[in-house]
């Protein structure tokens, strides 16, 4: 595992990624190849003509530079050494996989989930390390789901004579009580029914700022609903997150309600 041999720099033989890893580009009604495509195109019209015996020998070079420069631009092109016939730089692997809008930080690390809310942030030292101030419009719109027992029936009942719940789950058929209060039905909670109550303080939410650079990023609070239209947060809690309280995009967040009871 230790050990290191110098051959193993030399490239013999050249991967080729599969044609689904490398689609054309469809730009209206333009079509054409992906910049992978055109480089090993490119290679392999280089190292065809490389073998012909007939070359003179500052031909053989220049196509030895070139060949060289198409594989070392398609596996890094950074530096914009290979560029297309409309003067666009390629895009290698390398570029492809990091940076923003790469493949790990724009997809594999990117979150698109549910039951999540997004706002700025504001400055609260009335607030606990662990709390987050939740204003009340999200605290009503976002839910968590409950399972009615005969241990918290009498507490969902309450719920749902004072309109803090939003649905009720029967039988895998989802009653929306506001608009079922409005039609004038009579709802009555069962045993076994799975009831999304309206979120209140003590609640535990998950919190996040982007980019997600490090695990600090997001973190869990217990939740209180305050009046206002901005998430709340202690101004020791602000490192973990690097965040600031200037209403840039940067500062926007999201509020991830845990949708588990454990």
């Amino acid at each position: 595992l230790h050990t290191f041999r110098p051959e193993w720099l030399i490239l013999t033989d050249l991967p080729v990624l599969p044609p689904m890893s490398r689609p054309p580009d469809n730009e209206g009604d333009n079509r054409s190849d992906d910049d992978l495509t055109t480089s090993y195109t490119d290679i392999i019209k280089y190292n065809e003509r490389l073998k012909e015996t007939s070359l003179k020998e500052m031909t053989h070079a220049n196509l030895l530079t070139l060949c060289q420069k198409h594989i070392k631009a398609l596996f890094d092109n950074s530096d914009g050494t290979v560029t297309r016939s409309s003067g666009k730089v390629a895009k290698g692997i390398k570029e492809r996989i990091t940076g923003k809008n790469g493949h790990i930080r724009g997809k594999l690390m990117g979150k698109r989930v549910d039951c999540s809310a997004r706002t700025v942030i504001t400055a609260d030292t009335s607030l606990r390390l662990n709390q987050l101030g939740v204003p009340e419009e999200f605290a009503r719109t976002l839910s968590f789901p409950e399972k009615v027992t005969a241990r918290n029936i009498r507490e969902l009942t309450q719920f749902l004579e004072e309109g803090k719940l939003n649905t009720i789950v029967r039988n895998g058929n989802q009653i929306r009580v506001p608009f079922a209060l409005q039609a004038g039905r009579k709802l009555k909670l069962r045993y076994g029914d799975l009831a999304y109550r309206q979120l209140r303080d003590g609640d535990t939410v998950v919190f996040n700022r982007q980019p997600s650079l490090h695990r600090g990023s997001m973190m869990a609070h217990y939740m209180r609903v305050l009046p206002g239209k901005t998430f709340r947060l202690n101004l020791s809690t602000t490192t973990p997150y690097n965040a600031d309280f200037d209403g840039r995009l940067e500062s926007l967040l999201n509020s991830h309600c845990r949708q588990q009871g454990d």
